[in-house]
């Protein structure tokens, strides 16, 4: 009963740390908050590191997971990203 129903409460309002690195454009990391938006998702940002020509981010999400997926599905496309954690 509990496991169903915790599903449906997933399928609804999941939460997920992403990490994208990409080389270094100015706005970049904005772009990729855009995007976000884009798909129903809240976001927060965690951390930012700047390394050499790379840039990191890291955001603590939250939305349905639907929404979710098709933020995945856009950033795996996407040829600025380098380096892609979920």
């Amino acid at each position: 009963l509990f496991s169903s129903f915790e599903r449906i409460i997933d399928r609804l309002n999941l939460a997920r740390n992403y990490t994208i690195v990409s080389e270094y454009k100015e706005h970049l990391l904005e772009d990729y908050e855009e995007k976000m938006k884009a798909c129903g998702l809240k976001y927060r940002m965690n951390c930012q590191t700047r390394k050499d020509i790379y840039i990191s981010g890291t955001w603590w999400v939250n939305g349905k997971e639907k929404n979710h997926n098709r933020f995945v599905e856009m950033i795996l496309h996407d040829e600025t990203v380098k380096e892609f954690e979920f």
